[in-house]
């Protein structure tokens, strides 16, 4: 990637994570009330394709419980840094960040 290209795309993720911070902030709907339509319960591996800077994963993770995994994946690394620091902060063993290029990541099909 091109040094000017990667500029934009760095930017562009952080305004996308700003704005994503403020919608959730004043969306009626919270989160955990969003994660619950699925179901999810302790013990489950979830995947959250294209995790942006994480606006699910501490929910989730409380979800799926100290048994269960949270698999974060997106295709952009800064996304991959912002959860990362997450995962440290709020000590969540069961996230695992995972860069993915293009549509190809490192979890196995069919899981």
């Amino acid at each position: 990637m091109r040094k000017d290209s990667k500029l934009i795309s760095n930017l562009a993720f952080r305004l996308m994570s700003f704005s994503m911070r403020f919608v959730n902030e004043s969306s009626s709907r919270k989160t955990s009330d969003k994660l619950k339509e699925f179901g999810i319960k302790s013990g489950m591996t979830i995947v959250d394709y294209g995790c942006g800077p994480g606006r699910y994963i501490l929910e989730a993770s409380r979800l799926v419980g100290p048994t269960g995994k949270v698999l974060a994946v997106d295709i952009h690394p800064l996304a991959i840094k912002t959860v990362n620091k997450l995962v440290v902060k709020k000590n969540l063993p069961n996230v695992e960040a995972i860069l993915a290029k293009g549509y190809h990541c490192s979890i196995q099909d069919g899981s």
